[in-house]
């Protein structure tokens, strides 16, 4: 498991253990800081998912070239 995965297991584990909040402020800013993961992860993995493309992408237009040098 990932560093970011892990802290928010750990986040959202802390509230099902009964880690109540007596504070309504602490609460919301628990929720700010699983949010916050959350978005992290998500950025993470769609910048993932545009560096696999791109290197498709560099692949392919590799491939065409070579293809259209060969031919001429």
């Amino acid at each position: 498991m990932k560093k970011l995965e892990k802290e928010l297991e750990e986040l959202v584990r802390s509230v099902g253990d009964g880690g109540g909040f007596g504070d309504p402020e602490a609460s919301t800013q628990h929720q700010r800081e699983i949010d916050l993961l959350k978005f992290k992860i998500a950025r993470r993995d769609q910048m993932k998912t545009a560096v696999v493309s791109a290197l498709i992408g560099a692949g392919v237009a590799a491939v065409v070239t070579l293809v259209s040098v060969a031919i001429n």
